[in-house]
């Protein structure tokens, strides 16, 4: 099939508003990726200047901390009572437990 001068004239009338159909849609899209960076920066920057919420302790290094100091002031009945329970559990355990497991680092190689 071929093109005939009258179909060439009317393309080429139609070129230059094709063309500029083309280059908005590529400034439209460049403008929403400049947007969206602009965005992203925005909420980093609040992130940044937000104090975060402390979460409940329930589990992690915190807990640990925590229940070290409980056991350091050993205010409770509690405690007693547990201690008291360890003391006859050593009969009723299958495995050994060593006492001083986690307490001692061997460096010697």
């Amino acid at each position: 099939m071929s093109v005939s001068p009258l179909d060439l004239q009317v393309l080429y009338s139609n070129l230059k508003i094709v063309g500029q159909q083309k280059a908005a849609e590529r400034a439209a899209e460049i403008a929403q990726q400049d947007k969206q960076a602009e965005e992203s920066i925005r909420k980093a920057d609040q992130k940044n200047h937000q104090v975060a919420e402390t979460k409940d302790v329930e589990t992690g290094t915190e807990k640990i901390n925590e229940d070290e100091q409980n056991k350091r002031e050993g205010s409770s009945g509690k405690e007693k009572e547990k201690s008291d329970e360890k003391e006859k559990a050593p009969e009723d355990k299958k495995f050994y437990e060593d006492p001083d497991i986690g307490h001692h680092i061997d460096i010697s190689g």
